[in-house]
């Protein structure tokens, strides 16, 4: 009898020990697999990056511009009007950022490149009133 009650908790505790192996290596898989997830860029085609101009969410566009000249994500449709948008809002940022600090070597500087990119923005040129517009609602308040 005695006999028997310690096999009974052998076993017991052997079926404990692999079902915690089998959720240990289910939670390392699950972690393998979100950090390889993690890693990979996210790269924003035209249509996001549309939905960012017509929402002005112009720091969401700068970044996913950036994450797409990185990744060297191929230019298709209207995209580099797009991009030419996001790169006259960041230099409209440190313009204006320039200007308040009385910097205005760096300020012209933006200046030049701001009307560079406005050049280059095509169908989107009214934005570049939106953009200033923005900016300087952001600085009255």
């Amino acid at each position: 009898m005695t006999k028997r009650k310690l096999f009974n908790k052998d076993v017991v505790l052997n079926i404990i020990i692999i079902v915690l192996c089998v959720i240990l290596f289910g939670l390392i898989a699950i972690y393998t697999a979100v950090y390889i997830d993690s890693n990979q860029l996210y790269v924003s085609d035209e249509h996001s990056l549309l939905y960012r101009v017509y929402y002005q969410k112009y720091n969401d566009l700068v970044d996913n511009v950036y994450r797409n000249e990185i990744s060297e994500t191929p230019v298709k449709g209207d995209m580099a009007e797009i991009y030419a948008v996001a790169h006259f809002y960041e230099n409209a940022v440190l313009y204006y950022a320039h200007q308040i600090a009385g910097n205005t070597a760096q300020s012209e500087m933006r200046y030049e490149r701001m009307q560079k990119y406005s050049g280059n923005m095509g169908e989107y040129a009214d934005e570049a009133d939106n953009i200033l517009e923005y900016l300087e609602e952001k600085a009255a308040q």
